[in-house]
């Protein structure tokens, strides 16, 4: 009997305990594991509030210079793809410029100035962070409201693709955190997230008093783990609440085999011991502390190792738990790669955007020898554009943009020259090594494979097919940057539809620089 209460002690006071604060360690990381994922959606908000932010149509939009933007930019479908409730633009002083998106109670579209008649409904979200707005760093920020909706919103200042000068306003995009949403989470990490708000004010004063961040676990009748957490949000007298269910078989698997144990080796007592502390040593213990080694590692020096194939190969639930931290990691480099890649390419096109085209721009400056340095630019524009959206339509447009995208890669990409889309209906083609003759004549050659394309034009003034202008530009002694050689080149093209359109024009000081439309 002494026996057998020694080895009842040891299983309460030793064998459960470290049982239960592992299964708690377990919940906790899921806890993190949920909340990463939740991170990364706001990362990856963010990265895309930031693209539009600094973009140069943006910067004229809120300064009331483009008068199609938002009929260009914004559509149901594409607040419907990008999973996107609101898009806010304010000016520079505070107040709403603009307010487009999808009304969560009546689901209805709307696009309009102000939170006047249709946008009303945003009315609320505005006032909520007008005065987040000042506070808002250089790399934009991300925040998580709880009214008048929980909502994940990434704010950025609005300035140019240059990112120079001062900022005209900021723009924020807001994401429900509902049903969608938790979807998304439980697919990504396999278990059943629900968020929703919880109020400072009216919840309980046990619930009120911790602090954001921290976890709170339960054990349910049924058999589970009901693991919530507590994360902060813009509004101080709410808080996000998330929580998750998590079923204990694995614990009960243990203490069943432990039971067993307990009536078959009393007996056996010394033996028992000496196996089972060997076995959870070996087992539990040693894998678990160089699982969580690893985890140090990963999180001090952000180290692009995998987990030691050790532990992902094991069959037990440390094996599971390497295995599927091993598939979150991956995951998690993925995105990071896709965002990095959608940062520097233009997504309708598959053209370099602006951002890789201004990155290549420099370094081909700098890869130019100083004292004969070779470079030159093309800027291309499509002729009467905006009536060949307003004839066939925008969807029938972005093909034209594709195929004429798809002739320019073929042109000027096949060589080695980098062809972005700088803008709507603009491109840009950048020519190390070529003379400005060099790139009229490439300009040329490219005017004619557009011209060969025969893509009907029956809107446009100047042809019956789609045409475009050239401008082509030159590193010289007045032009020794690139923001000189660009602005050159766009004087070239405005040269170009000043004289007829459908022509290639070398840069010229005596140019024209009025632009023309």
């Amino acid at each position: 009997m002494a026996a057998l209460l020694a080895l009842a002690m040891i299983g309460r006071w030793v064998i459960m305990p470290a049982l239960v604060e592992e299964e708690r360690q377990l919940a906790v990381s899921e806890l993190d594991r949920i909340e990463r994922s939740l991170a990364q959606g706001q990362q990856s908000l963010l990265a895309h509030t930031r693209d539009w932010a600094h973009w140069d149509d943006s910067f004229g939009f809120v300064h009331d210079r483009h008068e199609a933007y938002s009929a260009a930019n914004f559509s149901r479908d594409m607040f419907t793809e990008m999973n996107y409730q609101a898009m806010l633009f304010f000016r520079a002083d505070g107040s709403l410029h603009w307010a487009a998106g999808i009304d969560p109670d009546s689901g209805r579209y709307t696009s309009c100035p102000g939170t006047a008649d249709d946008c009303r409904w945003t009315l609320r979200v505005v006032t909520a962070l007008q005065s987040a707005l000042e506070q808002v760093p250089e790399e934009g920020m991300s925040l998580v409201i709880t009214s008048p909706w929980p909502a994940l919103v990434g704010v950025n200042r609005i300035l140019p693709t240059s990112r120079t000068g001062p900022s005209a306003g900021w723009l924020a995009k807001v994401r429900l955190l509902d049903a969608q949403m938790e979807a998304t989470l439980s697919e990504q990490t396999g278990l059943t997230i629900l968020l929703d708000t919880l109020s400072m004010v009216s919840t309980e004063e046990n619930t009120a008093s911790l602090p954001p961040g921290s976890s709170r676990l339960e054990y349910t009748s049924d058999g589970e783990i009901a693991a919530s957490r507590f994360l902060p949000s813009h509004q101080s007298d709410n808080m996000l609440w998330l929580s998750t269910r998590i079923p204990r078989d694995s614990f009960r698997a243990r203490l069943q085999t432990f039971h067993y144990g307990l009536i078959w080796t009393g007996g056996l007592l010394l033996l028992v011991i000496i196996i089972v502390m060997f076995l959870l040593e070996r087992m539990v213990l040693a894998p678990l502390r160089r699982f969580s080694r690893f985890t140090q590692l990963l999180h001090q020096s952000h180290s692009d190792r995998d987990i030691p194939a050790a532990l992902q190969q094991r069959s037990d639930e440390i094996g599971t738990l390497s295995r599927d931290f091993q598939a979150l990691l991956t995951y998690q480099r993925g995105q990071a790669a896709k965002l990095l890649e959608l940062s520097r390419q233009d997504p309708l096109t598959g053209l370099a955007n602006r951002r890789l085209y201004d990155e290549r721009f420099s370094e081909a400056m700098c890869a130019e020898p100083s004292d004969n340095p070779k470079l030159s630019v093309l800027m291309l524009d499509i002729d009467h554009f905006k009536l060949y959206n307003d004839h066939y339509g925008h969807p029938t447009g972005d093909v034209c943009l594709m195929r004429l995208a798809a002739c320019m890669e073929a042109c000027l990409g096949g060589r080695g020259y980098l062809v972005a889309r700088t803008g709507g209906e603009e491109f840009s083609a950048l020519l190390p090594g070529t003379t400005l003759e060099d790139a009229v004549e490439l300009g040329e050659t490219l005017r004619a494979a557009i011209l060969e394309l025969a893509l009907p034009h029956a809107a446009s003034p100047t042809a019956q097919v789609v045409t475009a202008s050239i401008g082509a530009a030159t590193y010289g002694d007045s032009l020794s940057t690139p923001s000189d050689i660009m602005s050159a080149a766009d004087q070239a093209l405005y040269q170009a539809k000043a004289s007829g359109r459908n022509r290639v024009v070398a840069h010229c000081p005596q140019a024209l620089t009025r632009p023309v439309t």
